[in-house]
């Protein structure tokens, strides 16, 4: 099963990291009839080594790309098919944004399978490699590259805070910016897929499905109309947390959700005080552990 293949890559190639304390002082505000709560995922509940997903470090790149090759047993006829490889596939992707930013897409997203596809193909067809691109390979290499690229592994007290959540008998969901593989990633962390570790299928949404990332509202109306529609929960009945002032708690106050910032990494905290959108931003509850979500959410109380 290919699927299980990609998750057991992911668990192989990650090592453990431990989150970089920040100054930030935890606001542990009390907020009462919480009926869901909604995560971000890279810098939240992940750490993230370069603090979101899709960042990139032009060498770190070209070393992940160019061991993405030789792990997947990719033949290459140039020494630096890596370096020629990692660049295209940038290129590529500012490529992709700019059309879709033309077509009237504010914050595009882009799907990296189509983007690798891609580039693989191009690499194929100007002979710097000579193997055959098929979709399992492709895949295959996406996982080897950006697990290198992009460390990743669970932020302390992940399990046990999310336990505590269903015990609570509140929904969980998230909205992140992610690729196909982010899925993967939670279950190679969690030991089971996100859905079967109880969170709410249709209040999960992915960037990369709707085509739209964060700070862009599109994602947070997606969630407030299922959130409506399938379970008559309100915004303010929902947390949402997130370790971007902008993207996450800027973005999910304008649909008046509360807000939690994350800020138990120094990798991820962005606090935005360049962006005149969140200067005088006040997110309702500052937490730097997520066991610290515990004391500050308070269950609705049932009549």
């Amino acid at each position: 099963n290919m699927t299980n293949n990609l998750i057991a890559k992911i668990r192989h190639i990650s090592k453990a990291i431990s989150p970089i304390p920040t100054d930030t002082e935890p606001f542990l505000n009390r907020l009462s009839d919480i009926k869901a709560v909604v995560f971000d995922v890279y810098g939240t509940l992940f750490i993230s080594s370069s603090g979101d997903v899709g960042a990139h470090d032009e060498n770190i790149h070209q070393t992940a790309f160019a061991s993405a090759l030789s792990e997947c047993k990719i033949k290459t006829n140039n020494p630096n098919a890596g370096e020629i490889g990692a660049r295209l596939q940038i290129e590529e992707i500012k490529n992709e944004h700019t059309k879709m930013q033309e077509n009237g897409v504010k914050n595009p997203e882009i799907d990296i399978r189509e983007i690798t596809d891609t580039v693989l193909t191009k690499l194929k067809n100007e002979d710097i490699i000579t193997t055959e691109v098929t979709e399992c390979l492709t895949n295959q290499f996406i996982i080897e590259y950006e697990f290198r690229a992009n460390k990743s592994a669970p932020m302390p007290n992940l399990i046990s805070t999310l336990n505590f959540i269903k015990e609570k008998n509140l929904l969980l969901g998230i909205v992140s910016n992610a690729q196909f593989y982010t899925p993967l990633m939670i279950n190679a962390y969690l030991g089971k897929s996100h859905l079967d570790f109880g969170f709410t299928k249709d209040i999960c949404i992915w960037s990369y499905l709707a085509k739209e990332g964060k700070p862009s509202l599109h994602l947070y109306e997606l969630l407030k109309i299922s959130l409506a529609k399938n379970h008559e929960i309100l915004p303010k009945e929902v947390l949402y947390i997130g370790n971007d002032m902008l993207k996450d708690v800027w973005a999910a106050k304008q649909l008046n959700f509360k807000t939690a910032l994350f800020a138990g990494d120094k990798r991820s905290l962005r606090l935005r005080q360049d962006d005149s959108r969140c200067k005088e931003l006040k997110a309702d509850a500052i937490i730097t552990n997520l066991s610290q979500l515990k004391e500050i959410i308070l269950p609705t109380i049932k009549n």
